[in-house]
């Protein structure tokens, strides 16, 4: 690349991000990357609290601090915790899914879509809207 060159790629990225829908698209992927990570902590914390012995339990007893309390307040509640974790990581990976479906369709050509759809249905042994099912 000429220094010359410079002006012109400098253009060619600001009429980019001037161009309709760029900003929202930037956002879906921003918004994609963060559920993800909001879904390793949570998946995580499941792992984690369900993980804990009989002595680690014993520990925070005598411990006696903020945090340490509320672990043990949900001891006493492992179904609603259990539950509570499986929902919100639900919620999670189902707006990762609507996020992505939009940035796909974003960059990705409609009959790309509509063969990867029936390639997919097709390995699952569904009928694929093409074949009329």
């Amino acid at each position: 690349m000429e220094p010359d060159d410079i002006p012109l790629y400098l253009n060619q990225i600001l009429l980019w991000l001037s161009a309709p829908g760029t900003w929202e698209l930037f956002a879906a992927v921003a918004g994609v990357c963060f559920l993800l990570v909001c879904s390793a902590l949570v998946s995580g914390s499941e792992v984690a609290f369900f993980s804990l012995t009989h002595n680690d339990f014993a520990s925070l007893a005598e411990e006696k601090s903020g945090p340490a309390e509320r672990i043990l307040q949900l001891k006493n509640h492992p179904r609603a915790l259990l539950a509570t974790i499986l929902i919100s990581n639900n919620f999670i990976n189902i707006a990762i899914v609507i996020l992505s479906d939009f940035v796909l369709r974003a960059f990705l050509p409609e009959a790309l879509l509509q063969q990867w759809t029936g390639d997919i249905a097709g390995f699952f042994g569904m009928p694929s809207p093409k074949d009329g099912g």
